[in-house]
């Protein structure tokens, strides 16, 4: 009886290992993951506000050019 109970702690003790070293590579998938998003939202949200900066400059200024042409 001794040896197995031997062996049930051993497949308990094997399994706890696995069951950890897949929870820790789900944690590193989900932090990659996070990251990848956090990173991807900012270069979005960098393109977006440079694309209206860069569209919007050019009719300001073209504007102000027609006002100061009129007076």
């Amino acid at each position: 009886m001794h040896h197995l109970e031997n062996l049930q702690l051993q497949n308990y003790k094997q399994s706890t290992t696995h069951n950890t070293e897949y929870n820790l590579l789900l944690a590193s998938s989900l932090l990659t993951k996070i990251l990848a998003d956090f990173l991807f939202g900012f270069y979005l949200l960098t393109w977006l506000l440079n694309h209206a900066t860069n569209h919007s400059v050019p009719r300001i200024n073209q504007g102000n050019k027609t006002v100061e042409c009129c007076k």
